[in-house]
């Protein structure tokens, strides 16, 4: 899978019930809301490590050429 099908821009979150999602069929979901703080971490270079469902870890990190050429 393609790191841009690995990540996609969504107005709101989805059902995850529902056939037609971006990624296929999902069988679980959960938000994650970031601080400022949080924020400001991730343009310092740092990463987000996130415990999803008490099973599985996501690192955010941002993407620094994003920073580079705004």
């Amino acid at each position: 899978m393609d790191a841009d099908q690995q990540t996609q821009i969504v107005e709101k979150p989805f059902d995850t019930d529902q056939v037609n999602t971006p990624f296929g069929k999902r069988y679980g979901d959960e938000k994650v809301v970031i601080t400022a703080e949080q924020l400001h971490a991730l343009q310092q270079g740092k990463l987000i490590a996130v415990d999803v469902m008490n099973e599985y870890v996501l690192f955010i990190e941002l993407d620094k050429s994003a920073m580079q050429n705004p």
